[in-house]
């Protein structure tokens, strides 16, 4: 596969891991055991796994990056409308309004990322 075709997927990755990692990372502190932290650190680890595969076996990397956008994009959909559930009730977010636009944006960002990879990927298999 043509190098330059999944090139800027890897740095738009790159770019969204040192935004995500230490962001969220800081944001569970310090509960880094705990079940939603460790969802959003398997999205993390796929994610960077496709960054590096994708430089070795690009179609391998690709299918691993589909795989990473797919896990961050379902995490971030339920965490956005756990969010909407929780002020919808009256509960207040820890960080207002900004944690409420990260996890919307996050959404999309995976959601963006997934459809990416999956057009490249298919694009691979194809020849």
């Amino acid at each position: 596969m043509n190098q330059r075709l999944h090139a800027p997927l890897v740095t738009f990755t790159i770019v969204i891991l040192v935004i995500y990692v230490p962001f969220e990372t800081w944001y569970s502190l310090p509960r880094l055991w705990d079940p939603f932290y460790l969802v959003d650190f398997i999205g993390m680890v796929l994610l960077g796994w496709g960054v590096v595969l994708c430089r070795r076996a690009p179609s391998r990397g690709l299918a691993v990056l589909a795989t990473g956008y797919g896990w961050t994009g379902a995490n971030f959909w339920r965490a956005l409308f756990g969010r909407v559930q929780a002020m919808a009730q009256g509960d207040v977010l820890r960080l207002g309004w900004a944690e409420m636009c990260f996890v919307a944006c996050g959404t999309v960002v995976a959601l963006v990322g997934l459809a990416w990879s999956l057009r490249l990927a298919t694009r691979a298999d194809r020849g």
